[in-house]
């Protein structure tokens, strides 16, 4: 009997795995990649729709980012079926002699625990990552993508999985390692691009049916931009009140009118406000408040109507909600950030509006006259244009004099919330300033006796009132 050249050596090879061990470790190997593949995205859109709660914005994707988690979902999932496909290759394969079986159960256990590891951190730091991110109402998966930032790094893990996947392998297929090793690197690639081609949950229908619930993706929606403004959470003792030009939740309408999500006609607004105030005790009806959404084309004499009925059922505490000028991230972050008010009390429902007259003002006072053309500052005999005057300076000199805002009717809200968080603006800063010379601190960080210190030497004496 003839010996074959190397008998001694003899590597190890597919010639030793049956016909049915390789046909199903193919078999295998596909549904496990696309049953992994197909976990991995439902989980991430689920996720992110867990961040969806009408009015608020949703953890969204763009078209490349989502194509590029796809493509990494779809080459991790490559590599796990790949996986069971060497388990049932090479794993207790009687045709193997004693020691290359024994060696290559090393070898399919060291890959399959390695693989399986890094799985178990991955799921974990996803977790996390939602969990610090993904919250919702706190809008910060605006504020830090891996997409942008570290995209390459997801690239590295799917090559050092690859590579791992083949370092025992490689050493016991005598002179065919690299061709077995290039095959499988073209089969990798070719099952990850068809499977990434696969969108399970973040399809057009369901984008179209979420933007279509989103009151701030409507391309009519237009948020007044302000100097000033600090952050607003939702809280569920604060009503959010939308006004928003004609649209396809408000049709054949001047303005739609949302109360917490809901359209309401605005006969029936008080009573709305009357529901909401009924929801609490009478204990808990100071801290009531009213989150105010408002399109920055509508006219204030709509805004002060609105802000009449707040008062007169005892909803004084008022945010109006802008849009930052100063920003860091993308603009869908900033839908929390308000300009806190107080409004006057107008006494019970069903008064009527209160009017004042702004022709005469205390001597002291600082009268802004806000028109439909432009907005002046009426003190001690001289006028000037509100946009020609350094406010800050302004509020430097005459920390005391109270400032009377008299607007116009057909005054758009935007030029209010304009000339308001400029106002604002100025006067933070002389606190912070003032702050951090008196105490070494940020305003913001002050608190008790220090605080009160600061806002006594900057206090902020505004009112605002219609005129006709």
């Amino acid at each position: 009997m003839t010996l074959k050249k190397g008998f001694l050596h003899r590597g190890v090879g597919f010639k030793e795995t049956s016909n049915l061990r390789r046909v199903g470790g193919i078999i295998a190997g596909l549904l496990t990649a696309v049953f992994f593949y197909l976990l991995l995205t439902t989980t991430s859109g689920m996720l992110r729709l867990m961040t969806f709660s009408p009015p608020d914005l949703w953890w969204e994707l763009r078209p490349e980012e989502l194509r590029f988690y796809n493509l990494f979902f779809a080459g991790l999932a490559s590599i796990l079926g790949q996986s069971v496909c060497f388990v049932i290759w090479f794993d207790r394969n009687r045709r193997f002699n004693k020691g290359s079986r024994l060696t290559m159960i090393s070898a399919v256990h060291d890959q399959r625990l390695l693989l399986w590891f890094f799985i178990h951190w991955f799921f974990s730091l996803g977790l996390m990552y939602w969990s610090f991110f993904g919250v919702p109402l706190s809008h910060g998966y605006f504020t830090f993508s891996f997409y942008d930032e570290y995209k390459y790094l997801f690239v590295f893990f799917l090559v050092v999985l690859f590579m791992q996947s083949w370092t025992a392998f490689r050493r016991y297929f005598a002179k065919q390692g690299v061709k077995w090793f290039s095959i499988s690197i073209l089969g990798i690639v070719s099952v990850s691009l068809a499977l990434s081609r696969i969108n399970v949950i973040t399809n057009t229908e369901l984008t179209e049916f979420v933007h279509n619930n989103l009151l701030f993706d409507q391309p009519n929606f237009d948020l007044p931009g302000s100097a000033f403004s600090k952050r607003v959470y939702p809280r569920n003792n604060r009503a959010r009140i939308y006004v928003t030009l004609e649209n396809e939740f408000a049709k054949s309408r001047k303005y739609g009118l949302f109360v917490n999500e809901g359209l309401v006609d605005e006969v029936n607004f008080i009573s709305e406000l009357i529901r909401f105030k009924a929801r609490f005790h009478e204990a808990e009806y100071g801290l009531l408040e009213a989150l105010l959404y408002i399109d920055g084309r509508v006219d204030m004499g709509y805004v002060e109507k609105l802000k009449w009925q707040l008062a007169s059922v005892g909803i004084t505490k008022v945010n109006y909600m802008v849009m930052p000028e100063e920003r860091s991230y993308d603009v869908r972050y900033y839908q929390n950030f308000g300009i806190p008010a107080r409004l006057p009390n107008s006494g019970m429902y069903g008064s009527p509006m209160p009017h004042f007259s702004c022709t005469s003002l205390k001597p002291g006072y600082a009268g802004i006259i806000a028109t439909a053309d432009d907005v002046m500052l009426s003190f001690e005999g001289s006028t000037q244009k509100f946009a020609d005057i350094n406010w800050k300076n302004w509020i430097y000199q005459n920390p005391d004099a109270p400032l009377i805002l008299c607007k116009e009717s057909q005054v758009k809200y935007r030029d209010y919330i304009e000339t308001l968080g400029t106002l604002w603006y100025a006067v933070d800063e002389l606190r912070d300033e003032y702050a951090k010379e008196m105490f070494n601190e940020s305003f913001s960080w002050l608190y008790g006796e220090e605080e009160n210190a600061v806002r006594k030497k900057y206090p902020f004496r505004f009112a605002d009132i219609p005129i006709e």
